[in-house]
């Protein structure tokens, strides 16, 4: 009598379930194998290409960028919060996680760096006329802002983790 369909998704749950069952058992003999290698010859993740982040295409894009690292997590994966946010920073989000707590310290003070005058005598503004002047916002660590344009990220980050805006005010 021919197995019938129900059946056959049994037999193949149960022949996964033990295949899973050998591949952990394989691999637990394998990991130990090669950290006893690794001690013996004295291998580091950056002899392996896993220094910090995971060794993709992608991550070797972003090594080369020039912009500063905003945002590491516990496992060292890093983003510097510009353009479609990676994998790490959406599941993260998605469970619960607030940005915040990814910032690396001195990563929402970028703009002190941009705030040198430029030889032109523009202070980098290409001609442009300044806005607002007056500073009306302000945190303990030198973050200013006037009000005007965008808010910075160091605001959206005080706000996001619960600050009000109030207590910024200068």
């Amino acid at each position: 009598m021919p197995k019938t369909y129900a059946a056959i998704r049994k037999q193949i749950a149960t022949l996964e379930a033990e295949a899973d069952k050998a591949k952990k058992r394989e691999a637990e003999g394998v990991i130990e194998r090669i950290k006893v290698a690794i001690r013996a010859y004295g291998i580091t993740s950056e002899d392996l290409g896993l220094t910090g982040r995971r060794a993709t295409k992608a991550a070797s894009k972003h090594a080369k960028s020039s912009r500063p690292i905003k945002y590491r997590d516990e496992a060292g994966n890093t983003w510097v919060g510009i353009g479609k946010p990676p994998l790490w920073w959406r599941e993260a989000m998605a469970n619960g996680r607030k940005a915040v707590e990814f910032l690396m310290s001195g990563a929402g003070s970028t703009r002190a760096a941009k705030s040198t005058p430029k030889a032109n005598g523009t202070g980098g503004r290409s001609g442009k006329k300044k806005r607002g002047g007056a500073v009306r916002y302000r945190d303990g660590q030198g973050n200013t802002w006037s009000g005007f344009g965008r808010q910075p990220g160091w605001l959206k980050t005080a706000l996001a983790s619960g600050k009000t805006i109030e207590s910024f005010k200068a």
